[in-house]
């Protein structure tokens, strides 16, 4: 992308936010940021574009002002992974590499992913003891993906479509979660920091 303007309007994907964090000289996942972002989104926690910024200074751990480019990407980040998850034609996507990439790479991506939307969940302040039976069934199996390995795979047709499954598996339940336990208004939680 040349200009912050393609940015907000444009499918914010995975490369994009590589090379964003390259240009920053940051060395952290796209996956991780998204899947903190989703869980966090996921459990009900609603951002101002500011209070979105600081949490991801605070992550990243970003002590200097944040170029407006980069803000721009960040911001439409949110809003794009926001509009996604509450899309109901079901329009959410991962952030992880595309398929171009080893499988070993996307696997350790998603893994990546869901470790992180269980720390965004948790963010949310979400209570154990109130989710539903379902909702707590989704955050075991994120649980398990997270801790998949690499070497637990070979490189083989049949672990494309595996990977095509379990993909589609947390991409929808994703969603579900959302639906179940995301934002109900327009209330904005906005003082909840990562320490």
């Amino acid at each position: 992308m040349t200009n912050a303007a393609q940015t907000s309007s444009a499918t914010i994907s995975f490369d994009d936010v590589a090379n964003l964090f390259v240009s920053l000289e940051l060395f952290a996942s796209p996956a991780e940021l998204h899947g903190l972002l989703t869980g966090m989104l996921a459990g009900g926690l609603k951002l101002s574009a500011d209070s979105w910024l600081c949490q991801v200074q605070q992550l990243l751990d970003i002590e200097e002002v944040l170029p407006d480019q980069a803000k721009v990407l960040l911001v439409s980040l949110y809003q794009q992974t926001e509009e996604q998850l509450a899309d109901p034609e079901y329009g959410f996507r991962l952030l992880l590499p595309d398929d171009n990439a080893e499988l070993e790479s996307r696997l350790k991506e998603l893994s990546n992913w869901t470790h992180s939307f269980l720390a965004g969940f948790g963010l949310s302040g979400q209570q154990q003891a109130q989710l539903s039976t379902d909702v707590k069934d989704i955050l075991l199996d994120f649980t398990e993906i997270s801790q998949v390995q690499s070497e637990d795979i070979e490189e083989a047709d049949s672990n494309e479509m595996d990977w095509h499954q379990v993909t589609e598996y947390v991409r929808i339940n994703a969603i579900l979660v959302f639906s179940e336990c995301g934002p109900k208004g327009s209330t904005e939680k906005s003082d909840n920091q990562l320490h």
